[in-house]
């Protein structure tokens, strides 16, 4: 089972072209997220992993490979570190577009108010200044975006690098090479989160690279274990 965990106010079906490429993806919809938009929103990482995590156990997983876009990295990461408390098997870790916990992306610390979120959208290329302007986004996307947003700040901010223990599991980075808020340098910070393999890979496009066309195959054997 390979879980697929999106970014902050993302959708699980920005990930359904990567199911042509295997049944083993799972997309996972946060709660309160698109279709599961009548359930309450989660407002912490904690509680986000929590859920998940008992998903798994539930479910009767024993082995399991995680992917995380952007939050959904940081998400996973934390998931990781759970699930192997429990006995669960992490294949393989993949984080595309996302710093590791010591960093505090310049973004988000910025983001003060709803204009904010809609520059940081406008400047990624990822939204349309027409879709921003529009009734359905600012009454239904936004307070999602706004929460997503505030749980990352929170779990960054609240961070403490002592007690971070390296995972006994392999880790690849992804990112794009023109994503205007991930460095590359950032993402080789990972290293230090694991004490097996580690690798950086860059693909071409921006923060949303994994949903463009021209990398979803190669993306697609990276998770499968064919590159």
């Amino acid at each position: 089972m390979i879980l697929i965990l999106p970014c902050a106010g993302g959708s699980a079906s920005n990930f359904n072209k990567y199911k042509k490429y295997s049944n083993d993806f799972y997309i996972y919809e946060y709660s309160g997220h698109w279709s599961r938009y009548e359930e309450q929103l989660e407002t912490s990482i904690e509680q986000s992993v929590r859920s998940l995590k008992k998903d798994i156990i539930n479910s009767n997983v024993k082995e399991i490979t995680l992917f995380g876009h952007s939050m959904g990295g940081l998400i996973a990461w934390n998931l990781a570190n759970e699930v192997l408390k429990e006995g669960v098997n992490v294949k393989q870790l993949y984080i595309a577009a996302c710093c590791p916990l010591e960093v505090k992306p310049d973004f988000l610390e910025s983001i003060c108010d709803d204009l904010d979120i809609k520059v940081l959208l406008h400047n990624i290329r990822q939204v349309q200044d027409k879709v921003l302007k529009s009734a359905f986004f600012n009454e239904d996307l936004l307070p999602i975006i706004k929460n997503d947003f505030s749980m990352v700040k929170r779990f960054i901010n609240e961070y403490n690098p002592e007690d971070n223990t390296p995972l006994s599991v392999p880790i690849t980075c992804l990112y794009g090479e023109d994503d205007p808020v991930i460095k590359p340098v950032e993402m080789e910070l990972w290293r230090k989160y694991t004490s097996a393999e580690f690798r950086c890979i860059s693909f071409p496009g921006n923060h949303f690279f994994l949903y463009e066309k021209d990398n979803v195959k190669g993306i697609a054997d990276i998770l499968l274990g064919n590159k």
